[in-house]
């Protein structure tokens, strides 16, 4: 929905700024990965921790703890990060 909804907007910022459109197809699409998994009032985050709280009080978990161990969208935040402040690929051979 996010991506739907800022399309435009990412469109007009990346042909202001210089970026190629496979670039400013891509930061929306990992922008929405990566939040919608690290934002603990997800479904993503609730449902885990609802389901691991049926297995008795040793295995409950808070939803807030589930981001902390989502390695991959943590992973995938950090080189989000690093290709907006290096513009890696912002030219496209």
């Amino acid at each position: 929905m996010a991506i739907v909804a800022l399309g435009d907007l990412v469109n007009e910022i990346g042909e202001m700024v210089g970026g190629n459109r496979y670039c400013r197809a891509n930061l929306p699409d990992c922008t929405g990965c990566v939040f919608c998994f690290l934002a603990s009032w997800t479904v993503h985050c609730m449902i885990p921790a609802q389901q691991s709280a049926q297995f008795g009080e040793g295995f409950a978990e808070v939803p807030a703890s589930i981001p902390l161990v989502n390695f991959y969208s943590l992973c995938m935040l950090v080189m989000l990060v690093l290709a907006v402040i290096t513009g890696y690929e912002r030219k496209h051979s």
